[in-house]
């Protein structure tokens, strides 16, 4: 299983992991001489065209050129567009609203589609919203109160991916507001959960876990810095 959690698409920030990911797609493709080819798959339509062409300038940056869209949202998601897709050497879901994002995955089957790629190799990458949809639940989208995603497609069951068994918190900062909401829901989850600020990723390699940059866990209601 190889997983990326990154908390914002931004290429400048996010340039060490990016490289120590882009040499992971190479060692994952062996010996096959051809270029690498990715599939970005936006959270939301609305900004669909804008964040693709931002993930196509950041790829480049590292040698990647072939990136496919797979927009779940348009209405013209096929069998034959998903297996086209699941044949990347890695998938990658961008940011936007966490609940928009799983209702199309779970409305689509999508949800089903990344599983069965991850477990039989891909590489599966996102940040934000992309990245919290790999986690056991999207409860972190919820939180706090003035800073959250909107549920306007009325979700109540939260259960997420659940490829791993920690939650993550994106674009977290160090603050009285952010630490006492991430304090009291890891009593409540009963799960760590990872504060990601801006620039910081964490990757998943079968057991191995990764902290690129600075990141936050918070266990039990403890709060404790990881590099």
């Amino acid at each position: 299983m190889r997983l990326w959690f990154y908390s914002s698409g931004d290429a400048a920030s996010n340039a060490d992991a990016d490289t120590r990911l882009a040499t992971q797609i190479q060692q994952n493709m062996g010996n096959r001489r051809r270029e690498a080819r990715v599939t970005f798959v936006p959270a939301n339509p609305e900004d669909a065209p804008y964040y693709y062409e931002e993930f196509v300038d950041r790829c480049a940056m590292h040698g990647i050129t072939k990136v496919d869209l797979l927009d779940i949202h348009d209405g013209k998601l096929t069998s034959a567009r998903v297996s086209a897709a699941l044949r990347s050497d890695m998938v990658y879901i961008s940011g936007g609203n966490t609940f928009h994002l799983l209702h199309a995955m779970r409305q689509t089957g999508f949800e089903q589609d990344l599983a069965r790629y991850v477990a039989n190799g891909g590489i599966l990458a996102g940040h934000s919203a992309g990245a919290i949809v790999m986690t056991p639940t999207i409860a972190t989208a919820a939180f706090p109160e003035e800073d959250r995603d909107e549920n306007a497609v009325g979700m109540t069951d939260f259960k997420a991916m659940r490829l791993v068994p920690f939650e993550i918190f994106p674009h977290y900062r160090n603050t009285v507001l952010y630490n006492a909401s991430l304090q009291r829901s890891s009593l409540r989850m009963g799960r760590p959960i990872y504060g990601l600020p801006d620039g910081s990723a964490i990757a998943v390699d079968g057991e191995a876990i990764t902290f690129v940059g600075p990141v936050w866990g918070f266990v039990k209601g403890v709060r404790f810095k990881l590099t």
